[in-house]
C-alpha cells in the first residue's frame, strides 16, 4: 500500500506543476505519429530490457508450440491442408513472411515484439480519445507494468497478434466515437471487421464496437446519416468476401472452440443437463449463415449461464490470480473510480463515458472467461488485459491533468506531456520505487516452458520420423535444399557454442 500512495503521491506533485493541462484537437499526423512513437517504445522495452524481470530459465514460452508451429510453417509454404482447424491465417502472416530471412522461432519472436507495439499503439489511441494524450501515453506504458501484456513479446504462438488487433480496434472505435469524422469512422469500421478475421473470439468485440461505430456515425446531421452509415456496412461487406483469406473450409466452429462440455469432462467433472441442451449454430464468419449470429451468441450465453458456479476453479488459477491480479487490485480500484469521474465531468463527456463501457465490454467478458474458464493462464488473461492497462492510464491522467481543457499554448501542453511521461518511464523502468516497478517484491516470475521446444530439437537431430511435426518436416526438406535446420529453427543463434533459444 505504500508505494500505491507513492504513485499516487507523484502524480499529484505532477498535477501541481506550472503548466496548463492541454487537451488539444485531434491531428491524425501528430497522434498517430504519438501513437507510432508509444509503440515503438514498449515494443522496445518490453522486448528487451523489461522481459528478463518477469521471465526466468529462458526467453520464450508458449502452449502448443508445434501447433503453432506447424501453423506458420505451411502458411509459409502455401501448403494448408494440414493448417490448424482452431486457427485463422491472418495471425501467421507476419512470422510466415520473416521465416526465410529470420527462421522459425525468431520470426514468431519477432511477430510477437511487434504485437506488442501495435498494442501500445492501440492503447495510446483508446486513451487519447476518451481522456488526452497524456492518458494515451500512460495507458501505453501501463503494458510495461502488465506482466501478461508485457509478456506477449516472447508469447510463441497468435495471441499477441490477435489480441493487438483487438486493442487497436477498440482504440479507433474510440476515436470514432469521439470525433465522428468520416475518416474515423472508416478506420474504426475496418478495424472491427479484422477482429472477425483474426480469430473466431473476435465476434463479441467486432460486435461491441460496430454498435458504437453506428451511434457516432448517428452524431452528424441527419442528411448525412446514409453517408456515414454506408460506411460500416461497406467494410462489414468486404470483411465478408475477404472471409476466404482468413478461415479454411476445415475451421471448427466457434461454438466447437469453447465447448464448455469438453472442459467438464477432461477434469472428471459431470455435465450438467442444461449445458447438453445448448444451441449450437456452427458459427464461422464468411461461412455460416450471418442471420444465424444471434443464436450464436445466445448459445454461449447459455453455455456460460449452465456451467456450475467455481466448476472450473483449482489451485493453478488461484495461484495466477495471487500472482498477476490481486496486486493490482488497490490501484485498479482507485483508477476506475477516478478515471471514470473524470470521463462524466464537463459538457458531452458522457459520450466518452459511453466509449469507455462499451469498448471495455468484451474485455472484461475475455478477462472474466480466462479466470473461469482458462485457469487464468498467461495468454488468455493477456487477452483481456488492455482494459487494465487503460484503467491505469486514465486514472493517471485524470490525477495528473485534473480536468482536461483547451486553450493553453501548444508549447506548455508538450512541456506537460513530456514531463509525465518521464515521470512514467521512472516508475515502470524501477528507477522510482513503486508498485509498478519490474522488481516490486509482490512480483512472481515465471518459468519459460520451453519443454516442447525442446521435444522439437529432439526429434530433429535424432530424425525419428514418428516425432516429426508437420513444421520439422518442412525444416528438414530446408535441410535438403542446403539450409541448416537447427539454423533455421533458431535465425542461426543456436550454431553458435554455448547459445540459447532466442
Amino acid at each position: 500500500m505504500t508505494a500505491v500512495f507513492l504513485v499516487l503521491i507523484l502524480a499529484v506533485i505532477g498535477r501541481l506543476l506550472p503548466f496548463a493541462p492541454c487537451d488539444p484537437p485531434w491531428s491524425w499526423r501528430s497522434d498517430l505519429m504519438l501513437a507510432l512513437l508509444c509503440g515503438l517504445l514498449v515494443a522496445l522495452m518490453g522486448g528487451s530490457w523489461l522481459m528478463p524481470f518477469h521471465l526466468i530459465d529462458g526467453a520464450h514460452f508458449s502452449g502448443d508450440l508445434s501447433e503453432y508451429c506447424n501453423a506458420v510453417v505451411d502458411r509459409a509454404a502455401a501448403d494448408l491442408s494440414h493448417y490448424s482447424h482452431n486457427r485463422s491465417l491472418l495471425p501467421a502472416w507476419p512470422a510466415a513472411f520473416l521465416l526465410p530471412h529470420l527462421g522459425l522461432l525468431d520470426a514468431m519472436v519477432a511477430s510477437s515484439t511487434a504485437a506488442l507495439g501495435v498494442l501500445a499503439a492501440g492503447l495510446y489511441l483508446w486513451g487519447r480519445a476518451l481522456h488526452s494524450r497524456m492518458a494515451g501515453v500512460a495507458a501505453a506504458l501501463a503494458t510495461c507494468a502488465l506482466a501478461p501484456l508485457l509478456l506477449l513479446s516472447r508469447m510463441m504462438s497468435f495471441y499477441p497478434e490477435t489480441t493487438a488487433v483487438f486493442t487497436l480496434a477498440a482504440g479507433l472505435t474510440a476515436v470514432a466515437v469521439r470525433f465522428s469524422t468520416p475518416a474515423a469512422l472508416a478506420a474504426a469500421s475496418l478495424g472491427a471487421v479484422l477482429c472477425l478475421l483474426v480469430d473466431l473470439r473476435g465476434l463479441l468485440f467486432a460486435l461491441c464496437f460496430l454498435v458504437l461505430i453506428v451511434l457516432a456515425a448517428t452524431r452528424a446531421p441527419r442528411r448525412c446519416w446514409p453517408a456515414r452509415l454506408a460506411i460500416p456496412a461497406l467494410a462489414l461487406a468486404l470483411g465478408w468476401a475477404a472471409a476466404d483469406h482468413a478461415y479454411l473450409p476445415q475451421t471448427a466452429a466457434l461454438e466447437t472452440q469453447v465447448d464448455l462440455k469438453r472442459r467438464l469432462l477432461d477434469r472428471g467433472i459431470a455435465v450438467p443437463d442444461a449445458l447438453e441442451k445448448t444451441l449450437e449454430t456452427g458459427y464461422v464468419w464468411g461461412r455460416s449463415d450471418p442471420r444465424q449470429i444471434p443464436l450464436t451468441l445466445l448459445g454461449l450465453q447459455r453455455q456460460s449461464s449452465a456451467l456450475p458456479p467455481g466448476a472450473l476453479m483449482d489451485e493453478t488459477t488461484q495461484r495466477h490470480l495471487d500472482a498477476y491480479l490481486y496486486p493490482w487490485l488497490p490501484l485498479l480500484s482507485g483508477a476506475l473510480v477516478v478515471g471514470a469521474l473524470g470521463l462524466a465531468l464537463g459538457a458531452l463527456r458522457w459520450w466518452r463515458l459511453l466509449a469507455l463501457l462499451g469498448t471495455a465490454a468484451p474485455f472484461v467478458v475475455a478477462f472474466k472467461g480466462a479466470v473461469e474458464l482458462q485457469r487464468a493462464f498467461l495468454r488468455f488473461l493477456a487477452t483481456g488485459e488492455p482494459i487494465l492497462a487503460l484503467l491505469l492510464g486514465l486514472g493517471f491522467a485524470v490525477v495528473y491533468e485534473g480536468a482536461a481543457r483547451s486553450g493553453v499554448s501548444r508549447r506548455a501542453g508538450a512541456l506537460r506531456l513530456a514531463v509525465g511521461t518521464l515521470l512514467l518511464l521512472l516508475l515502470v523502468l524501477g528507477v522510482v520505487p513503486s508498485a509498478v516497478s519490474p522488481v516490486a517484491p509482490w512480483r512472481t516470475p515465471i518459468p519459460a516452458s520451453d519443454r516442447q521446444l525442446r521435444r522439437l530439437v529432439d526429434a530433429l537431430e535424432s530424425g525419428a520420423p514418428s516425432q516429426m511435426t508437420a513444421c520439422l518436416q518442412q525444416l528438414r526438406r530446408d535441410e535438403a535444399a542446403g539450409h541448416s535446420p537447427r539454423g533455421r529453427l533458431y535465425g542461426g543463434v543456436a550454431d553458435r557454442p554455448g547459445s540459447s533459444a532466442p
